[in-house]
């Protein structure tokens, strides 16, 4: 089903827009999305998620971030991971700000419900004239597992409460192991590693009707969203076309494929969870330095990693 930001879903916080295209239900609870139109200086106070992994994927505009001891800015393209345990915070560059904050596992797209009203539009929300409740904040703060920094503790001399030993960082648009995937490049923007197992992202750059043959992945859900262009998706018995700026979520055992429906190349954001489908690339990257590869090297692949080809591309 196309998920996408719409007046269902929308909410506005502190003069900020809040969406949650993606929720944890969506997802049986393995991640969320929230895609935020976010206003320079509501920033929220340095905090800390105990039970999620937060991922900024930006889409407009420039932050600097700041965790533990790490700092970084993340541009357009960029993304950066901050692991659950690590204290945080982040400062918008330019009036407004616009981002995907991936959550996983999902939760904490219900925390600032109760804090939030829905919109009445999609344009620029209002000022909001009204302080935060902070007491609430805190309160509420409690039961999803997210802590606030004491004022004026530096976040370099917070304790860490990462049990994984897992790292902040923080990727361009052009960084991140390239694999080659059937003519497909794929840039792994995080790996399992990297985020202990909880999920792998990847972004693809697709030619014009270009896309995987119709497979099914048994071990991990899979998450598309549209970064350029226009895809063409089918998932069980359904069919549909992916804008940019919408996504679909598809569970594992369901068979599925996506090609580029339009004229110039597409790009889409990809987020496999749990993590690891990286594996399955670099093999099929270790093939395709080799030469074309042959269906049964394929089929042999797909069995090692629990994929199943079951169908051709949807342009053959």
């Amino acid at each position: 089903m196309i998920r996408e930001v719409d007046l269902t879903n929308a909410t506005w916080y502190q003069g900020s827009r809040y969406s949650y295209p993606l929720r944890s239900e969506h997802t049986n609870g393995t991640l969320a999305i929230v895609d935020v139109y976010k206003r320079q200086g509501t920033e929220p106070p340095p905090h800390v998620h105990l039970r999620e992994h937060e991922i900024f994927v930006i889409l407009d505009g420039e932050i600097d971030l700041r965790a533990g001891a790490d700092s970084f800015t993340a541009a357009p393209g960029g993304v950066a991971f901050l692991p659950r345990g690590i204290a945080h915070q982040f400062f918008l560059k330019q009036a407004w700000g616009h981002a995907l904050i991936v959550a996983v596992p999902g939760g904490f797209d219900k925390y600032l419900v109760p804090f939030s009203e829905p919109c009445a539009h999609l344009d620029e929300p209002p000022l909001c004239d009204m302080p935060p409740d902070i007491p609430g904040l805190i309160a509420r703060g409690r039961e999803f597992g997210i802590e606030f920094v004491p004022p004026g503790m530096d976040l370099a001399a917070h304790p860490s409460k990462q049990p994984d030993g897992l790292i902040p960082f923080a990727r361009a648009r052009d960084e991140g192991e390239l694999l080659n995937i059937l003519g497909i490049p794929v840039r792994v923007k995080i790996s399992t590693l990297e985020s202990g197992g909880a999920l792998s992202m990847f972004v693809t750059e697709d030619a014009p009707r270009m896309g995987p043959p119709l497979h099914v992945h048994h071990k991990e859900d899979e998450t598309f969203y549209v970064l350029e262009g226009e895809y063409r998706v089918r998932a069980g018995d359904d069919a549909f076309t992916l804008k940019k700026g919408q996504m679909a979520f598809v569970p594992r055992g369901v068979q599925h494929c996506y090609a580029n429906a339009g004229s110039s190349n597409g790009s889409l954001l990809v987020i496999t969870t749990p993590g690891g489908f990286e594996e399955f690339f670099r093999d099929i990257d270790t093939l395709c330095r080799e030469g074309t590869p042959s269906v049964d090297s394929l089929n042999a692949v797909g069995a090692k990693h629990r994929i199943d080809f079951v169908g051709p591309p949807i342009f053959t």
